[in-house]
């Protein structure tokens, strides 16, 4: 089993921030909570109206970082509304599949 901690400011200025997407930061996206947001609304602008009440809901549902026993940064996340299932996976990955026309998985 995986041994996880969390990261500290060090950890996410090293090894999570730079992963951050060129396409969020062009508009000005430096952070993770920011970018979680940039992203709610990117998968969501379709909806219209409805989407407020949809990106309040997703927030259950956004990744947490973490550093695994490797030192290497992961993102715990969540597979149901409950926070009773999760899924661990690799940072880079992480934002590499937000960036494909899957948007807001």
């Amino acid at each position: 089993m995986t041994t996880l901690t969390k990261p500290s400011r060090t950890d996410l200025a090293r090894y999570f921030l730079p992963l951050i997407p060129a396409a969020a930061r062009q508009e000005g996206i430096k952070t993770l909570p920011a970018f979680h947001a940039w992203n709610d609304r990117k998968a969501t602008r379709h909806l219209g109206p409805r989407a407020a009440g949809l990106i309040r809901k997703r927030c259950r549902r956004r990744p947490v970082p973490f550093m695994d026993d490797r030192g290497e940064p992961v993102f715990r996340v969540p597979l149901d509304d409950l926070g009773n299932r999760f899924a661990l996976v690799d940072a880079a990955d992480w934002f590499a599949m937000q960036m494909t026309v899957f948007d807001g998985l």
